[in-house]
């Protein structure tokens, strides 16, 4: 069995490195200390030594609660996973009496250099080759109907897609009507989606059956909107679908982007597979696949781990940590009245959800291959760590902290939470309006020094709270991230990072942000949205964004200091509200001032300045000491004045327009020059050591992680 086991885990190891996965990495000491073991060849009647290890984790768990409860005031448990797989029918679930005392720790992880697996999906076989060389396989009744998630050697599969990735599929006209039936009523509406009828082509020799299994995704700003297709009236180039009522803020309109999904007339392209209405998976291999050796899987339960405290009655789930782990194939089903579109894909639940979490540490976790998010830590979380995992290929975003909804009670607050040095990659694939990482009602939490990259929305975002109202987003510290190759131009209106609502002491500094595109507006770099107040913004690194490297909608008591602004296509600095408006008038902490800019190297080479939908002399805002220079020729253009007429009127007090010497600007080297006229103005140069650190291997793993070629930017977002 030992034997076996190993030569299982060798060849797992060699499946997940392929497919991006690492292996927990710590290194083995002379012996280790255990008081439980547990592998898939164990028995759950022995006694859980290495010997005879436990074959299942929830037997463990009940063997740690009977040592507990024999011995209340033990610091440490500690429970050692062999190597291999754990096929889950059911969440693993951690719950109050899974708690260690105070002090204590109860420790799951990783038996050194051996990666246990918990599989959230079933492994596919008996595969038959067609003569179109696509593979059939046969879906397991208990994987269900309806799969929407499958994985083969380790890389997502791409449900056959209309037209194949990479082209725009522009709607010609979208119509809402009332809803005519009881379904449609339940449902909210009646969309009648128009294209040209030429586009609808594979669309149109679909049984019934088949039609009624394709997904229409329509792109909308900010928002993406997933239904099932009802009805097809080929001549007309329309399809029918039932949903739930558009919301008036962002509804689907002429000129959207949109694609059907689930096509078996276009299963045309390498790696591309559909569901066919009997039932059966139809794949076409990517080159160098074989029928023999190809380990397909499909996602079949939706989360692989609980912690389920129940905060409202004060009961906690404490100190437990998780480390080594690897999470994969977490399932994502669309419901019948399909996907509401809702702003970062926030009422989706995660592969790892947290409630009621206190001290919880999940360290050195892979999470990959997901339908929905990776991992949310939602009500009543404090303390908690994610320190060091791998989290990648998801169909929605990566970590989420605290609620959509405000805490009632302070038992519901989530606060005091650290995410630190974890990679975050590829992400949005079923959501593209899912956020890298997301901040909701929280604050006090710590986010450095990760990297995060290959979104197609926002890389972070902070804050759930539209205008002035009362915030739980405060005092959150984001620093020493690299946030990179977001948007990709598939949504609008989304930045590197992105806050919301009054957030009095968050500060983000010394990150990285570059390469943020969107589809038609709203590719900025540093994203006050509505109501942000009382933000920090100093020593980051922006460069290469679409539409500014600073914008902010309306906010107050913003400060954008010591920053490098550069290389924004369409405009440097952008506001786009006056915001006369005024707090609720029993609040006076709120400042009068928008935002200040101050100390800050601004260069480009196209676009303005300074852009704004309002006047810049009825924006409360202050600017001095910043450094401007355009690489194409002096800026001369500030809102329409010379510098000189601009500083006239009380702009840009003590600024220059000059070069700032930046060592090799053109290969975005940004070093200063030692007589640069920056430091004359005060700017202090700040070292860009943003992303992930510690072990160079670690390192090395993020920075050779696949990108999009920004060269090759679809054509209609440029």
């Amino acid at each position: 069995m030992k034997g076996q086991r190993a030569m299982w885990a060798s060849a797992l190891l060699g499946t997940m490195l392929a497919g991006g996965l690492t292996a927990c990495g710590r290194e083995e000491g002379s012996g280790v200390a255990w008081d439980f073991v547990v592998a898939p060849d164990g028995d759950d009647g022995g006694p859980g030594t290495a010997a005879r290890p436990f074959a299942t984790i929830e037997r463990a768990q009940a063997a740690v609660r009977e040592l507990r409860a024999a011995a209340p005031d033990r610091a440490q448990v500690r429970v050692v996973l062999r190597g291999g797989l754990w096929t889950l029918e059911q969440p693993i679930v951690f719950r109050p009496e899974d708690s260690a005392p105070p002090g204590g720790r109860t420790v799951f992880e990783a038996w050194p250099g051996e990666p246990p697996v918990l599989s959230g999906g079933v492994r596919l076989g008996g595969v038959q080759v067609e003569p179109d060389g696509t593979w059939k396989l046969r879906v397991p009744a208990s994987v269900g109907a309806s799969v929407e998630h499958l994985y083969v050697n380790g890389r997502r599969a791409i449900r056959a897609r209309h037209p194949n990735a990479g082209d725009a599929f522009l709607l010609a006209k979208v119509e809402e009507t009332p809803p005519p039936t009881n379904r449609a009523r339940a449902a909210g509406s009646v969309l009648r989606l128009f294209f040209d009828p030429a586009q609808l082509a594979p669309l149109a020799s679909l049984s019934s059956a088949a039609l009624s299994r394709v997904h229409v995704v329509v792109h909308h700003k900010w928002d993406h909107t997933r239904r099932w297709v009802e009805g097809l009236d080929l001549t007309a180039g329309a399809i029918v679908s039932t949903g739930l009522a558009s919301k008036p803020w962002n509804p689907i309109t002429k000129g959207c982007l949109a694609y059907f999904e689930n096509v078996p007339t276009a299963c045309d392209a390498p790696g591309e597979w559909a569901l066919e209405p009997d039932g059966t998976v139809r794949y076409r291999p990517r080159p160098g696949e074989l029928p023999e050796t190809a380990e397909i899987w499909a996602a079949r339960i939706p989360t692989l781990l609980r912690f389920e405290g129940d905060p409202a009655a004060g009961r906690f789930v404490e100190r437990i940590r998780l480390d080594g782990l690897h999470l994969l194939h977490a399932d994502y089903r669309t419901p019948p009245d399909g996907f509401e579109p809702t702003q970062a894909a926030a009422q989706i639940e995660a592969a790892v959800m947290a409630d009621g979490a206190r001290e919880i540490e999940l360290i050195g976790l892979t999470v990959q291959h997901t339908g929905a998010h990776a991992i949310w830590f939602r009500r009543g979380c404090q303390g908690c760590r994610i320190e060091r995992c791998y989290i990648a290929d998801l169909g929605g975003g990566g970590l989420r902290i605290g609620d959509i909804f405000p805490p009632a009670k302070p038992e519901l607050e989530t606060w005091g939470n650290v995410v630190h040095n974890n990679i975050l990659h590829h992400g949005g694939r079923h959501f593209p309006c899912a956020c890298g990482l997301w901040i909701g009602h929280s604050g006090t939490n710590t986010v450095t020094h990760n990297d995060i990259g290959d979104f197609l929305y926002t890389g972070i975002s902070v804050g759930w709270v539209w205008g002035y109202d009362r915030s739980f987003s405060k005092a959150n510290e984001i620093a020493y991230n690299h946030v990179h190759h977001i948007g990709q131009g598939w949504l609008s209106d989304m930045g590197g990072i992105y806050t919301l609502g009054r957030s009095e002491g968050t500060r983000v500094h010394h990150n990285w942000f570059h390469h943020i595109w969107a589809h038609t507006y709203g590719g900025w770099g540093l994203y006050t949205d509505e109501g942000s107040t009382g933000i920090t913004f100093e020593n980051n690194l922006v460069h290469d964004t679409k539409d500014g490297s600073f914008h902010q909608h309306y906010g107050r008591g913003n400060v954008v200091r010591n920053n490098i602004l550069a290389f924004s296509r369409d405009a440097q600095v952008r506001v786009s509200r006056a915001d006369d408006r005024k707090p609720p008038a029993a609040d006076t902490s709120v400042p009068e001032t928008r935002v200040t800019l101050e100390r800050n190297i601004i260069i480009w080479e196209t676009g303005e300045p300074l852009y704004s939908r309002q006047r810049w002399d009825r924006l409360a805002w202050e600017s001095r000491s910043n450094l401007w220079w355009c690489v194409a020729g002096p800026a001369t253009n500030f809102a329409g004045r010379t510098l000189a007429d601009w500083q006239a009127l009380g702009k840009e007090v003590g600024s220059r327009v000059a070069d700032p010497k930046f060592r090799n600007a053109a290969a975005r080297d940004f070093e200063l020059a030692a007589d640069s006229p920056a430091l004359a103005l005060g700017f202090q140069p700040f070292s860009v050591t943003a992303g992930v650190c510690g072990d160079p291997k670690w390192i090395e793993r993020a920075r050779r992680a696949p990108m999009p070629d920004v060269s090759k930017l679809p054509e209609w977002s440029k």
